[in-house]
């Protein structure tokens, strides 16, 4: 019982199974020009991989200069690197967010 997911108008249909289909009902939407972050700084925990990475990307498109951490130093410069080859601002910042001590340092720094 698969589901479909995408960015605009979804309905959900009757008669499907109780959890229900969502499926498309538009094409797809692009936000960019309604979500600009042009001169806003953005921190992006849990930016080495995932949903963390792919809203690092988003906030870089949509304009903001981003800070990305996570506990993983090379998934960060690599993905500063990408962001930054695409033309936009972003810097890596190594963190454990769980210490308070070491999270505290990181948002000053910024």
């Amino acid at each position: 019982m698969a589901r479909r997911f995408a960015l605009g108008s979804c309905r959900r249909l009757r008669g499907q199974d109780r959890l229900g289909t969502i499926r498309m009902t538009s094409a797809p939407h692009d936000i960019s020009e309604r979500f600009r972050l042009d001169g806003r700084v953005a921190l992006i925990t849990g930016a080495g991989r995932g949903i963390g990475r792919s809203v690092a990307i988003a906030f870089a498109q949509a304009g903001a200069e981003v800070w990305l951490t996570s506990r993983t130093a090379s998934e960060l410069e690599t993905l500063a690197a990408e962001i930054k080859a695409a033309g936009g601002r972003a810097h890596a910042a190594p963190c454990d967010v769980t210490d308070a001590a070491a999270a505290n340092k990181m948002v000053a720094a910024i």
